[in-house]
This record gives structure tokens, sequence and C-alpha cells, in this order.
């Protein structure tokens, strides 16, 4: 399902003679610890071959982007530090989303909010807090949930919602509904990927020139009474 992809002296993705026409996708995930963003990477690039024991162990410090050729289509995705991370300061997380913004310049198409398996706790809703101090309210017209299990899913669909699954539908409506399944014990179902890829297309309209932007992300850092100088030198 992907292809391998060059690599300039400068670490910039070097397409072949036959692909000036391939649309480029720009992906961030975001999540608490638990959420196995890092699989959510994996698989949407293909990679499966790492198993899900060994990238679900290690917690996400540092903002990272990785590339691939999904379906005849660019994807970047980038992965970003661990929403609920005590070892990360306030400042350190802003420092490294402005990072995550920078790793696929002019800015995502997608925020992919990927939710742990069967729990939506106080920490859940602390981090979506955390998006929108960090982001503003208008991340989530870019914004999809995503969910690794099919079983919040189903819950969703029921009538008669427990507490959690309000929260979670509360999240869903605030994404304009915009929500998938990425099973990520399914590794062999290219399928889930080729939807996902295809919803998001649909949220941006067809047009690529419809993302987050940078600027957005600057004019909330005028908001942040931070002397960054003074910290630094402490």
């Amino acid at each position: 399902m992907n292809a391998q992809v060059n690599i300039d002296e400068d670490g910039n993705e070097m397409g072949s003679d036959n692909d000036t026409q391939t649309i480029n996708l720009r992906i961030v995930l975001l999540g608490v610890a638990l959420a196995k963003k890092s699989q959510v990477k994996d698989l949407i690039l293909g990679k499966t071959e790492s198993k899900l024991e060994i990238s679900s162990a290690a917690k996400t410090k540092k903002s990272d982007s990785r590339f691939a050729i999904v379906e005849e289509k660019g994807i970047t995705v980038v992965n970003t530090p661990d929403l609920d991370d005590p070892n990360i300061s306030y400042v350190d997380f802003y420092l490294e989303m402005k990072k995550c913004i920078s790793l696929c310049f002019p800015g995502p198409h997608a925020f992919l909010i990927v939710l742990r398996e069967n729990k939506f706790e106080d920490q859940d809703i602390k981090a979506i807090t955390f998006i929108e101090e960090i982001f503003g309210n208008r991340v989530f017209d870019h914004s999809l949930v995503l969910f690794t299990k099919h079983t919040i899913m189903s819950k969703l669909s029921q009538e008669g919602l427990g507490e959690t699954t309000r929260d979670i539908q509360k999240l869903v409506d605030r994404c304009k509904k915009r929500q998938h399944l990425l099973n990520i014990e399914d590794v062999n179902n290219d399928s889930q990927v080729v939807e996902l890829i295809k919803k998001i297309e649909e949220m941006i309209g067809g047009n690529l020139e419809n993302c987050y932007r940078d600027d957005v992300l600057s004019i909330r850092a005028e908001g942040i009474n931070l002397d960054l100088t003074q910290i630094l030198d402490k």
C-alpha cells in the first residue's frame, strides 16, 4: 500500500518523475499516553512490521514526522507528545505544538483526536480542553475523532448513553460528527485507511488549501503571558 520515499540531504521528500500530480495530505495525531498514536501512525503509513506492543510501550515526548505514499497520495503524519505527560511543562508542550505545525507546513489538513480504548475519563476531558487552549476552538473545524476499537463507536449509536459515551458524543459533535474506526489489530485491512483518507478529503472539500494555518497558533501565542527568554535563562 505504501512506497519508498527518497529524502534529500536537507531531509525533504523527493518525488519521482511520474508523481508530479500526487496529492499530499498532512495529518497531526493528538491524544493521551494510552491512545496508541504510534500504532495509528504506523497503520496509516503502512508500516505494520513493527508490532503493536513495541510502539505502545514508549511515551511520545517529541513531535516527529513521517511520510509515505498511500493509495497514490502523499501522506505526512505528525505524531505529538502525549497530552497527559506530567513530565512535559506547558511551555515545552506549546513549543512542540508549534513544531508539529512546522513539520507539516503550511499546516495540517486534519487533526486526528485518537481516543483510548473503552475509556474517556477526566484526563481525556482535560486533554481536549488542552487542545483547545493551544490551538483555539477552530481546531475542531479541522478535526476527526479516531477510535482504535469498535466498542465505543458501537455504543454511540445506542440509546441511553452512559456518561462516558455522552462526553465522547459531545466531542464528536464538536468535530461536526466526523469520526472513524481504525482498528489497529486489523493491520491487513487496507480499506479502513483508504476510508479514513476519503473522509479527510471530504472534510477539506477537495481543497488542499483548506488547512489549519500556523497564524492561528501564533495569535494564541500572544495571549500566553510567558517570558520565554527568562525561562530559558534559568
